[in-house]
Parts: C-alpha cells; sequence; structure tokens
C-alpha cells in the first residue's frame, strides 16, 4: 500500500514536471532548423482517410488476435511492455514521456518506458528497406511484428522512433547521432502523408503529424484498458489530454513565446479516438467491423462527429 502510494506520488511529480518543461522550454537554437524543416508532402504517399485508417488498424489487430494463444480480449496485453520483462506502464509515466521531448525534460524517463535502441533501429530499417512510404496501419503492422501482440507497446514504440525522425529530441535515450541526420532525412520520406481530412488549413508536417496520433493512440488504448482500477494514475491522462493540443498551443505561444508552425489537431484528435475505439472493441468484445460506430465523417469534410 505505502509503495503503492508512493509510485504515484513519484508519478505525479514526473508528469507535473513533464509538462511545465515543454511548455517553459525553448527549442535548442541547433535544433530549429530542423524542427522547422519539412517534407514536400506531394511526394509521398497519402494516408488512408480516417475511418478507412480505422478499418485497417483494425484488420491488423485482427490478424494477431486469430494467432494461437493470442487473446487481444486480455487488458494485460494493452498495459504492459514485452521488451522490459513485460512490466505493467505507469500511465504517469507514459504521459510525461509523451508530453515532453527527452532532451527537454528535466527528469529521465524511466527505462522501462523507452524501446531498447537497437527495436528502434530495426523499425528504421523496416522503413528504409520499404519501396514506399507507410501508411499507418503498415506502421503498426511493423510494431506489433517486433513486440508481440501488445497494441499499446507497439504504439509506445511508433510514439518515439517517429517523434525521433520527426524533432531529434530524443539524444538522451538514444545518443547523438542516431541514427545519423542523412538516415534521417530519408526516413522522413518513408512515413506517408496527409491528405485534407487530416488537416485543417496548415501544412500537412508528415512526421510531426504521425507522431502526434501514434502517441495519442497509445495514450488512449492504456486509459480504457486501465478502466477504474488506478483512477488517480490514469487522471492526467483523462484530464488532460482531451484538451492536449489546445493547451500546448496557449502553453507554448504564450509561456514559450514560440508558437508551434503547425499544431496537427485533427490527427490528436483522431488518434484518441481509434486508440479508444480499438481498445473498446476487444475489451468490451463488440464486433469488430460489422456494427463499429463510426466517428468519422464520411465526407471530405474536415470536422468530427
Amino acid at each position: 500500500m505505502i509503495d503503492g502510494i508512493a509510485e504515484t506520488g513519484r508519478g505525479l511529480g514526473f508528469a507535473l514536471v513533464s509538462g511545465i518543461a515543454i511548455a517553459k522550454n525553448q527549442y535548442p537554437p541547433e535544433k530549429e532548423a530542423y524542427h522547422l524543416a519539412r517534407v514536400d508532402t506531394g511526394t509521398l504517399i497519402e494516408n488512408l482517410d480516417p475511418l478507412e485508417t480505422k478499418v485497417k488498424l483494425v484488420e491488423v489487430l485482427q490478424r494477431y488476435h486469430s494467432q494461437d494463444g493470442v487473446d487481444l480480449s486480455k487488458r494485460a496485453n494493452w498495459q504492459v511492455l514485452p521488451w522490459k520483462e513485460k512490466r505493467v506502464i505507469n500511465p504517469l509515466h507514459l504521459f510525461g514521456a509523451a508530453v515532453c521531448f527527452a532532451d527537454l525534460n528535466p527528469l529521465r524517463i524511466p527505462d522501462y518506458i523507452v524501446p531498447p535502441r537497437d527495436l528502434v533501429s530495426r523499425y528504421f530499417d523496416e522503413l528504409l528497406l520499404s519501396r514506399d512510404p507507410l501508411y499507418l496501419h503498415e506502421q503498426f503492422d511493423k510494431a506489433l511484428s517486433m513486440v508481440g501482440p501488445y497494441p499499446t507497446a507497439a504504439a509506445t514504440l511508433l510514439m518515439l522512433a517517429t517523434r525521433l525522425i520527426a524533432r531529434d529530441q530524443e539524444t538522451s535515450l538514444y545518443g547523438n547521432n542516431f541514427p545519423g541526420n542523412k538516415i534521417l532525412n530519408t526516413l522522413q520520406f518513408m512515413i506517408a502523408g496527409y491528405g485534407e481530412q487530416w488537416v485543417r488549413d496548415e501544412e500537412t508536417e508528415a512526421t510531426g503529424n504521425t507522431y502526434y496520433f501514434w502517441t495519442n493512440i497509445a495514450m488512449k488504448m492504456l486509459l480504457i484498458a486501465n478502466g477504474r482500477d488506478q483512477f488517480i494514475n490514469d487522471l492526467p491522462g483523462n484530464v488532460l489530454f482531451p484538451f492536449g493540443q489546445k493547451i500546448m498551443d496557449a502553453s507554448r505561444r504564450y509561456i514559450a513565446r514560440q508558437a508551434n508552425p503547425t499544431t496537427h489537431e485533427l490527427p490528436f484528435k483522431y488518434g484518441l479516438q481509434i486508440g479508444r475505439e480499438l481498445a473498446e472493441a476487444y475489451l468490451s468484445k463488440r464486433p469488430l467491423l460489422d456494427g463499429v460506430t463510426y466517428i468519422f465523417p464520411k465526407s471530405s469534410s474536415n470536422e468530427i462527429i
């Protein structure tokens, strides 16, 4: 009991400090040009629209669910990270890791949250070997093939790997010059771009949209899997993540005095919605395709319904 309270206290401290750090810190000057660089998304394959993406992600999970010995209706499969003795994820640690780049965080991200460097390197190799940029569901498929039937773990791997590609702000986790600027520049072109249903009147930065999407998928999957068992630990994610994009934009603009060129608003929201539906479909044993609530517009409208 006492150990649990102490762990929650440490986790709340990590989550709070992480949030303050990303709000207050300026990007290092030597990284600013890289941060503002944009891939010419006109040269990229565009992701499927959000509804089609959700259906494809469901199909990926169905393939794993149908394998011998795999039961995605077990909450534990959505709550652990297999690269660290299947340790159960503290949502406060995932929250803190998600809201702040490792290089800007004055506290060290707990080791068990961080995918091993060789695992990230293997994912990069998969991107580099691809003939075309990978769609979101293809990225998910690759990640699951590496980590096993653990959807939140797969999304966490994708969150940190694509964040590294987009911002190169994880050197405290993976060391300097990993995987190197030349490879990073190549990797940017191996992640699919975004069409009109994914963005609203702003530049379509492929890698930034991608890591926002996976960040929100990972967080929402874990919160759904936890149910009401970890009310205090889940509180920051449940209360703050639905407003995360607005909080981030305001804090960067008015506290750090360094406005975000791109808000990633819709990939952020779609990540939360898709993460919720994927987890609920299995954990509530709902029909996976027939009867799934369509939360996305079927037209070209950008409005979320």
